[in-house]
């Protein structure tokens, strides 16, 4: 089926004569940008699903066998505006198909696939892991509104160093008892270990000693040491959380700075309560994660 070359006058006339069909269009940014100022009903633009259809386009990875049809009823755009915006936005022709209906009711959306299913279709994770492994990729990539392909690229860049925050937490408590994997979760662990060696440069050994200490109770930790100290305020403000409610990932990640310069410094010091007395400037996960 060749794409057809169609002017906005042209569209019409074909959209009003056909009211059940489809054809394979080629969607030029002028003819776009006509579909676009007559759309005047359709859903708000999502930013994050424009951009990442954008990105497609300009990478040059689109590809009309795996986009769903652009539809029309009476003449007017039903399904389809992010692609059309997509195209007015880039000004990159692409070919799609359209489809004529009566309505939108029964239209198969399907499941969109996320990031997780992809990590365990394409790179082997099991359903757990790619959980937490997708949590970590999304929280550390540095692409603005990143979509499945930025966000797979990004694992396949770090994998190594987001494999090894899942290990290290798995392994913190492989061995504990009832309640301590309840407060402490594999994908809580790796996430705070990933970000405060991505985002904050904490040095990797007295995190990993921390959390280790941490789950634990303290006990691990020479009696009366700074790291004893600090892994017992940690420890206990997660199984006794304020408020009865988990803490926020950004004050965990708080706790651990605090703690890094209190062992830095040889001082006992409330890691909770106390903000980091020297500015740690975020680094961007990036260029910040170890190959």
């Amino acid at each position: 089926m060749d794409a057809l070359t169609l002017t906005y006058a042209e569209l019409q006339e074909k959209l009003e004569a056909e009211t059940e069909t489809f054809f394979l269009l080629n969607l030029t940014p002028e003819l776009a940008r006509e579909i676009r100022a007559a759309n005047t009903t359709n859903r708000k633009i999502r930013p994050a699903n424009l951009a990442r259809i954008k990105r497609e386009i300009v990478g040059g990875f689109w590809n009309p066998a795996k986009s769903a049809p652009i539809r029309f009823i009476d003449k007017r755009l039903a399904d389809g505006q992010h692609r059309i915006w997509a195209v007015a936005e880039t000004g990159i022709a692409v070919t799609i198909l359209v489809a004529t209906v009566k309505d939108t009711l029964g239209v198969d959306e399907g499941a969109n696939r996320t990031i997780a299913d992809y990590l365990v279709l394409s790179r082997g994770l099991d359903g757990a892991r790619a959980g937490i492994a997708a949590t970590l990729v999304r929280a550390l990539c540095p692409v603005d509104m990143p979509g499945n392909r930025e966000l797979l690229g990004f694992y396949d860049d770090k994998e190594a160093f987001i494999r090894e925050c899942i290990d290290r937490a798995e392994e913190l408590v492989a061995d504990k008892a009832a309640p301590i994997p309840t407060f402490f979760k594999v994908g809580s662990l790796a996430l705070w270990r990933a970000r405060a060696l991505a985002e904050f440069n904490e040095p990797p050994a007295i995190v990993d000693q921390l959390l280790a200490d941490t789950v634990s109770g303290g006990v691990t930790a020479p009696e009366g040491s700074v790291r004893r100290s600090c892994a017992s305020q940690f420890y206990e403000n997660i199984m006794q959380p304020k408020f009865r409610k988990p803490p926020a990932t950004k004050d965990v990640l708080r706790w651990i700075s605090n703690a890094a310069q209190a062992e830095a410094e040889g001082r006992i010091r409330n890691i909770i309560t106390s903000r980091p007395r020297k500015s740690r400037k975020q680094q961007p996960a990036a260029a910040a994660v170890a190959a």
